[in-house]
């Protein structure tokens, strides 16, 4: 069994101290917040985590019966929730690999977490507009990788106090929420259309997130060195070449992108 495995519950991480030790701090001058925690002797983890941007941890899932699960219902307060990002464990950070090693290894946690602030999203386009954004598809979102030329871009010049940039994530579309390939099929249904339409999204945006993870951040590539983001307006094809927006393609690409633990 890998560290990976034990990390979501796939078996026993057990330590010395019996109960769990919370300690929850927001500065007032940092937007992070900040989460300290001894770990429960003889509870696995219990979470799944989403490394698609590749320097920090998206809280995807938490299981019952593990010791975050048991922590939040016994501290609502100064709950770990899902969408929460994690930036740094243990003064670890920059690497999603290496913080999941940190969360397994390490019988203390000292956190600093990115808490999400959802926004709603209403852009009237014309028909068959380019939306203009690329997109990685993740369990049940879609990660913002690039805003280009299109009709979000335009609407986001004309609104500059929206809160919607790279690595947020999108997690609704047109009142469809669920997996990476129905938003997608929404998002496709719309930009697409041959009348007028109204996009309405609700977008995860985190303040909280370092302007230098820009620079590090790197989109993974396929075993062709081609970067696998997905356009809206682009359908992806299946493999038989046709133009099919394909589900199970779709899934194939998402574990492409993530890492399942």
């Amino acid at each position: 069994m890998t560290f990976l495995e034990s990390l979501v519950g796939g078996g026993c991480c057990c330590v010395a101290d019996e109960t769990a030790q919370v300690e929850a701090v927001v500065e007032e001058t940092s937007p992070f917040f900040t989460l300290k925690m001894a770990r429960v002797k003889g509870l696995p983890i219990g979470l799944d985590v989403d490394m698609l941007d590749g320097v920090s941890l998206i809280v995807d899932r938490i299981k019952d019966g593990g010791f975050v699960k048991s922590w939040n219902e016994e501290n609502p307060d100064m709950a770990l929730q899902v969408h929460d990002r994690i930036i740094e464990v243990n003064e670890t950070r920059f690497k999603a690999q290496a913080l999941a090693a940190e969360l397994h290894h390490a019988t203390v946690w000292d956190l600093k977490i990115s808490r999400p602030e959802p926004v709603s999203v209403s852009v009237e386009h014309e028909s068959k507009a380019t939306f203009g954004v690329d997109l990685f598809p993740s369990r049940g979102a879609l990660l913002i990788v690039k805003i280009g030329d299109g009709f979000l871009h335009d609407w986001l010049v004309a609104n500059p106090s929206a809160s919607v940039q790279q690595y947020d994530r999108i997690i609704q579309i047109n009142g469809v929420r669920g997996n990476s390939h129905k938003l997608l099929r929404a998002l496709h249904a719309s930009s697409t259309s041959s009348a007028s339409k109204t996009l309405a999204m609700e977008v995860l945006h985190y303040n909280a997130l370092p302007d230098h993870f820009g620079k590090i951040i790197v989109p993974s590539r396929g075993q062709d060195g081609d970067e696998k983001t997905v356009r809206p307006d682009e359908k992806p094809s299946a493999p038989d070449g046709s133009q099919d927006f394909n589900a199970a393609l779709l899934l194939e690409q998402e574990r492409g992108q993530r890492e399942e633990l």
